[in-house]
């Protein structure tokens, strides 16, 4: 049975109740809803979908629009504001547990497809962290896929902290309580004095060669951090951190008594990319490998 306009009533008690609309590709009007709508179902998936067919050689924008007048001129949100909530209640049918820590709120899906199906491409999702009490504690968390794979990128805690599992991060800590005399050339980054205590993303640590290889490109910060030891009353020395090899010198002085070396530079590298600390000749000096003395951070800025 259908209307007018070309709705499928089901219903005809005191208001029509409608369980489609076919507008035949024409603009349905007339239809007016004082106060809420509710669509409910039992134990079963419940959509509305917003379906756009056909190419066009003009562009087509489907989408969901949230329009609200206020005469409310005075700022703030005095006179409220369009909204979309997502809410994940506890308990069957009313407020009978509470919402455990670690609970996936709600979320936003983008999707591709390919010849065959629907891909899930990005998604945004709200995250309990503990469980509600008079109170709420979430935080927001971002996922996009690489090559097939969905993982979380970024997310920002119920207290505000932005962490980025994924951003490129590494520290080499000294592991060599000894002061080594070092010729010109020679690699500071080697097992031999270094141990990873830090590494995540996809930064790669040659620990025979000592250099650091860059799979996804942009701006690192880089910090070296080197104790001196003087033989004598005064020694000579410099360190060099590489880029592929050759260039960026980042200390050079003369040593009146033993001191500690800390220098930063920031490099935009591109992906295949490795960079190294080299040290120049420390006769007669020598640099001491020992934790808690000598280190190496390298990290991704963006």
């Amino acid at each position: 049975m259908t209307d007018s306009v070309g709705l499928s009533k089901v219903a005809t008690i005191a208001n029509a109740v409608y369980n489609s609309i076919t507008a035949n590709n024409t603009a349905v009007t007339g239809m007016t809803i004082n106060g809420a709508m509710t669509l409910t179902a039992t134990n079963n998936d419940i959509r509305v979908n917003i379906i756009n067919y056909g190419p066009s050689s003009t562009p087509r924008y489907p989408g969901l629009i949230v329009t609200h007048y206020t005469s409310n001129a005075t700022g703030g949100d005095v006179g409220g504001y369009p909204v979309i909530d997502l809410t994940r209640y506890g308990g069957n049918t009313s407020f009978t547990s509470a919402t455990p820590s670690g609970l996936t709120l709600g979320g936003f899906n983008t999707w591709g497809s390919n010849s065959t199906s629907a891909l899930s491409a990005t998604r945004i999702e709200g995250i309990s962290e503990a469980a509600f009490t008079t109170t709420a504690t979430a935080g927001i968390r971002f996922l996009t896929t690489n090559a097939g794979t969905q993982a979380e990128r970024m997310r920002i805690s119920a207290a505000g902290q932005v962490t980025k599992p994924y951003q490129a991060a590494l520290r080499l800590n000294g592991n060599n309580s000894t002061t080594v005399n070092f010729a010109g050339g020679a690699q500071l980054l080697t097992a031999t004095y270094y141990d990873v205590q830090l590494a995540r993303g996809d930064l790669s640590w040659n620990s025979s060669t000592g250099a650091i290889t860059v799979t996804t490109p942009g701006y690192y910060f880089i910090m070296s951090h080197v104790y001196v030891l003087v033989a004598s009353s005064n020694g000579n020395g410099r360190i060099f951190i590489t880029k592929n090899g050759s260039g960026y010198q980042l200390s050079q002085t003369g040593f009146s008594g033993d001191t500690t070396i800390t220098s930063s530079v920031i490099m935009n590298l591109a992906a295949g990319d490795y960079v190294n600390m080299v040290s120049d000749s420390f006769d007669p000096i020598g640099l001491y490998m020992g934790p808690s003395h000598t280190s190496f951070n390298m990290f991704l800025l963006g």
